[in-house]
């Protein structure tokens, strides 16, 4: 997912995943948001992983 950046909104779609039920158990989420962002990752989801490429930050996440 792509929200755009700065404006509090990958918090609230990954809310929505939660509530909306749909990802499966298991499931990986990629997001993308601007690297110097900090996102709160909901407890529902492990870190799998993050990386930068040039102005963006791209964050596996995994449900558990």
């Amino acid at each position: 997912m792509d929200a755009p950046y700065a404006l509090g909104l990958t918090e609230k779609t990954l809310a929505q995943i939660l509530q909306q039920k749909w990802l499966a158990e298991g499931g990986i989420c990629i997001v993308e948001t601007r690297k110097d962002e900090t996102t709160e990752i909901p407890e529902s989801f492990d870190l799998i992983d993050e990386r930068i490429y040039g102005l963006a930050k791209v964050i596996f996440l995994k449900l558990k």
